[in-house]
């Protein structure tokens, strides 16, 4: 009975939590397969970054004014990663300006991940490898997927408060809604604008504490040498898959210290095991339809377990090698995956020693 009576709670706790994150199950396929059907499987890249925007504010109450600036930002951001990309002289410029901007513009000790999402477009953005991508193309994609994630809290909302809160909502706030499009959102954003992307910084980030606009900037170094130092090598070796450099450096960066030092542990155990279940499920898979299926259904798991677990990572890995896999032999493939994370933890370690000896420097 004891055992019948566990495996019932955590089933249902199971249910309930994939229930809770439906929405984000829902958002991941959808944009994945007409991503893949409208655009082209090389844009899929772009899934990623718009699934976790999504999985960390659907749960938020947004006005329309924010929802209107978080978007155009997202579609400068990716103008500036699109110029990052064209050559070797833009990255440098940008991935050094650009992250820092976005880190130091965005962090703050309330909101440490704040900056996340809008780095992750700039980072992700210089990654599509597509032949003859034009901004017109990549503009488009970003615009589609922007609309698709403004549906998508529009479609969440109501699925939470349902239609009847809903009409009771319009009809008390359908003035000051209206007044707030006309007002705000010509006022706020252009606020907003300088404040972003022009460095004047708000009346908060006066009251801050000295020590934590110190931390902030040297975190925006960090981030920015990090993430310039994986471009350079990126566009220095070049190569098959080369771009899992600098999305990898990305993926094991974080504020925290301790935390990022458990995201290269884990980084490194959940792709080697991912590596190697991926080699027992690519061998099954002949064409790239199923590739793309497969892919899809373990990108569930991605989304839906803890971010930052081995388990976690290994999904990714798998989720990375089957899309991978679709042009590449399995084997080649899984040694690119593994040289290019221990390339990527060399990188991020090799940054923050530099920086530590510097700052032990500067105290002597």
């Amino acid at each position: 009975m004891i055992v019948i009576y566990f495996f019932s709670t955590k089933s249902q706790q199971f249910f309930a939590y994939v229930w809770a994150i439906f929405p984000v199950i829902a958002f991941f396929l959808v944009s994945f397969y007409t991503l893949d059907f409208l655009f082209s499987p090389s844009y899929l890249i772009m899934v990623p970054v718009f699934t976790i925007m999504f999985k960390i504010n659907y749960k938020k109450d947004y006005s329309f004014v924010a929802l209107l600036k978080m978007s155009i930002r997202q579609f400068v951001i990716s103008f500036l990663a699109f110029i990052a990309s064209s050559s070797f002289s833009w990255s440098i410029i940008l991935n050094s300006s650009v992250t820092f901007l976005i880190v130091y513009l965005f962090y703050s000790s309330a909101t440490p991940m704040r900056y996340h999402s809008y780095l992750m477009m700039f980072t992700f953005c210089q990654l599509i490898q597509v032949k003859g991508n034009t901004f017109l193309m990549q503009s488009q994609v970003v615009a589609f997927l922007i609309g698709l994630f403004l549906l998508a809290l529009t479609l969440n909302a109501w699925w939470q408060t349902g239609l009847r809160q809903l009409t009771s909502l319009k009809s008390r706030d359908h003035v000051r809604f209206f007044k707030s499009i006309q007002l705000l959102a010509v006022i706020n954003f252009w606020h907003d604008l300088q404040q972003t992307f022009f460095g004047i910084t708000s009346f908060k980030q006066f009251l801050e504490s000295p020590d934590e606009r110190v931390q902030r900037f040297c975190l925006a170094i960090r981030m920015s040498f990090t993430i310039t130092l994986s471009f350079i090598l990126m566009w220095s070796v070049g190569g098959i898959k080369i771009i899992w450099i600098p999305m990898n450096v990305f993926l094991l960066l974080h504020p925290v210290k301790a935390e990022m030092n458990t995201r290269i542990k884990t980084r490194f155990w959940g792709t080697l095991l991912g590596c190697f279940l991926s080699l027992f499920v690519v061998n099954w898979l002949q064409l790239p339809l199923t590739h793309l299926i497969v892919s899809s259904l373990i990108g569930i798991f991605v989304y839906a377990l803890k971010p930052g677990t081995v388990l976690q990572v290994t999904m990714a890995t798998i989720f990375g090698l089957c899309l991978a896999t679709i042009s590449l032999r399995g084997m080649y493939a899984a040694e690119l995956r593994v040289s290019f994370v221990l390339l990527a933890i060399f990188v991020v370690c090799l940054i923050d020693l530099g920086l530590f000896v510097y700052q032990r420097i500067l105290r002597f």
